[in-house]
C-alpha cells in the first residue's frame, strides 16, 4: 500500500495499491500550505490518519506493508502521519521538519492567522508545527527515509541540520526506528524534489514489488 500526498497524482502510473491525500487546511481561506495544521483544536492530520487507517484495515493491508510519500509540505504530512500509523515507513523527499524554519514566512504566517481564532492558542500545539515535539509528545519515531537535496539551502541547512542537531537532545523515545538520510547533489533542482520515476522505484525498494 502507498499513500501519497500529492506528489505521485495518478493512481494509475502505480502497480501498488494506493491511496493519495490532499490536505483538507487548504480548503481554510484557500491557503498555498497548510501542514495539516487544522482548524483550532481540531487537528486535520489526526482526523486523516484515522479514516485512512480504517480505509488501510478494510483492504485486508497490514501497516507494516505500507509506505507513505511526500515532498516538501506532503513530507511533513507524511512523516506526522507516519506517527499516527503505526508500522507504515516513510518516505520524505525535501520536506519541511521544523515549520518554524521554513523559509517561505507568509505560508506559515497565513496558517498562524487563519487556522486559529487566537494566534496565541497555536502555541498550544507546538507538536503540530515541529515533527521532533510530535516524537516526543507521542513518543515514537516512524522509520523514515529523508530524501534531502544538498543544493537546497532551505531543505539542508535551514531544516535538515537543525533537526539532526535537535534530535541529539531527545531523550528517551521507546518506540524509535531508524532514519535514514538519503543525501543528493542536484544543483538545477533546488527544493524540487525527485522525479517521479525515480520516486516510484524508491518506494518500489521499500515495497519489495
Amino acid at each position: 500500500m502507498l499513500v501519497a500526498q500529492i506528489t505521485i497524482n495518478r493512481a494509475d502510473s502505480l502497480k501498488t495499491s494506493s491511496i493519495l491525500c490532499m490536505d483538507p487546511t487548504l480548503y481554510i481561506n484557500g491557503l498555498s500550505a497548510g501542514w495539516g495544521i487544522g482548524k483550532n483544536e481540531n487537528y486535520y492530520l489526526e482526523n486523516s490518519s484515522l479514516i485512512l487507517k480504517q480505509i488501510i484495515e478494510k483492504m485486508n493491508i497490514k501497516l507494516t506493508d505500507t509506505v507513505i510519500y511526500g515532498t516538501s509540505a506532503g513530507g511533513f504530512l507524511s512523516i506526522m502521519m507516519g506517527i499516527y500509523l503505526k508500522g507504515a515507513k516513510v518516505v520524505a523527499d525535501n520536506s519541511q521538519l521544523n515549520l518554524t524554519n521554513w523559509i517561505v514566512k507568509p505560508a506559515l504566517d497565513s496558517v498562524m492567522m487563519y487556522c486559529f481564532d487566537n494566534i496565541v492558542d497555536s502555541l498550544n500545539y507546538v507538536e503540530r508545527f515541529d515533527v521532533i515535539e510530535a516524537f516526543k509528545t507521542h513518543g515514537y519515531v516512524p522509520k523514515i527515509y529523508l530524501h534531502v537535496n544538498l543544493c537546497s539551502e532551505a531543505d539542508n541547512s535551514k531544516q535538515l541540520v537543525p533537526f539532526l542537531m535537535e534530535m541529539e537532545k531527545v531523550k528517551d523515545l521507546k518506540g524509535y526506528q531508524d532514519v535514514e538520510v538519503v543525501l543528493h547533489y542536484e544543483e538545477t533542482k533546488g527544493h524540487n524534489g525527485l522525479d517521479k520515476d525515480d520516486a516510484i522505484k524508491v518506494l518500489y525498494d521499500i515495497l519489495e514489488v
